[in-house]
């Protein structure tokens, strides 16, 4: 599957969650830090991402908490 795919499979979670207007900051925002995403909300968006892209992500790890801070630091997480 292309980034770019997997780009607009992510983007659709957010708007799942937050409505359309996601769309417009989703990339300049600080996702936890401006409250889009709280513990639980990680744990949701990697298990989604395991089921959707059979890619395993150890949550455990603070460095890889730390990338769901930011939209294109999860895209990176999948490449």
């Amino acid at each position: 599957m292309k980034i770019i795919e997997k780009e607009k499979i992510l983007e659709k979670w957010f708007v799942d969650q937050e409505g359309k207007v996601i769309l417009k900051t989703l990339r300049s925002k600080n996702l936890v830090k401006d409250g889009i995403l709280d513990s639980l909300n990680i744990l949701t968006l990697a298990l989604f991402i395991e089921k959707k892209f059979n890619y395993k992500i150890d949550i455990s790890k603070p460095k890889i908490i730390k990338n769901f801070e930011k939209f294109d630091k999860i895209i990176k997480l999948l490449n």
